[in-house]
């Protein structure tokens, strides 16, 4: 399963923004939405560094925690990104609020995408863009397909996005709005603890060979993009699939 050849990226900056919106997105996930930085440029898909001041052992200190961006570059007000509560650095990121001023570096990553690089891989045209998610890692899934129907581009695209039930969806009113209002977006939710949630009546299970084939029929004409915890993207009923194209894979 070989790349893509590697896309032209923006060099990193620094930059100072503020915190324009705070949303609860899950019981313990929250999007921050950031003033647009000046002279910030990014690709679908990419991350930034954002430098936080906590106390550790006693000590006051910076840190720099990654964090990818769900926004799209079409959004051009604001950058957002997704944030699990899951350590040091996302406890100190949640203390904060609207109107407080943080430090971010970047853009960073190769996990992007780019209309020159869904068009041909290995001399075929491909004209259908497959995102595979789990948990938190829709972040930067989320930004793709914002993005490409933002851009209203001539592509199919699907989204087929794993949680352990449906109150742990991220975005998912916003997610199927889109695939009501979008033809070429397809949307599979599917939780691996429906037992937990007696309202969930959709797809349940483990992201497999099985549902995906049932989800993409021309997996051969697909660019694949997998992102989520390190458990689930080295899943090998996922990465021992057939014909699968320029798999690209990150780790949230």
């Amino acid at each position: 399963m070989a790349a893509p050849n590697k896309p032209t990226l923006t060099p990193a900056k620094t930059h100072k923004v503020k915190i324009i919106e705070v949303n609860q997105e899950t019981h313990n996930v929250r999007s921050f939405r950031f003033s647009y930085p000046q002279g910030f440029e990014y690709k679908p898909g990419q991350f930034i560094m954002i430098t936080l001041n906590v106390v550790q052992d006693g000590i006051p200190k910076l840190i720099k925690r990654s964090y990818s961006l769900s926004s799209a570059p079409t959004q051009e007000k604001h950058i957002e990104t997704i944030v699990k509560l899951m350590g040091l650095g996302s406890k100190r990121l949640f203390e904060h609020m609207k109107g407080d001023e943080l430090e971010i570096t970047g853009p960073y990553g190769m996990f992007t995408f780019q209309e020159n690089l869904s068009n041909e891989v290995h001399g075929r045209k491909l004209n259908h863009i497959v995102l595979l998610a789990a948990g938190s890692g829709i972040t930067a899934p989320l930004s793709i397909v914002r993005y490409i129907l933002d851009s209203r581009l001539a592509l199919k695209v699907s989204l087929i996005f794993s949680n352990k039930t449906g109150h742990d969806i991220i975005a998912r009113k916003e997610l199927e709005r889109l695939a009501a209002e979008h033809d070429n977006f397809s949307l599979y939710l599917t939780v691996t603890r429906p037992e937990e949630d007696p309202d969930w009546h959709g797809l349940s299970g483990r992201m497999d060979e099985k549902l995906i084939k049932a989800a993409v029929h021309d997996i051969a004409d697909g660019l694949f993009y997998l992102c989520g915890p390190a458990e689930f993207v080295a899943r090998k009923p996922i990465l021992t699939i057939k014909d699968m194209s320029g798999l690209k894979i990150a780790i949230s």
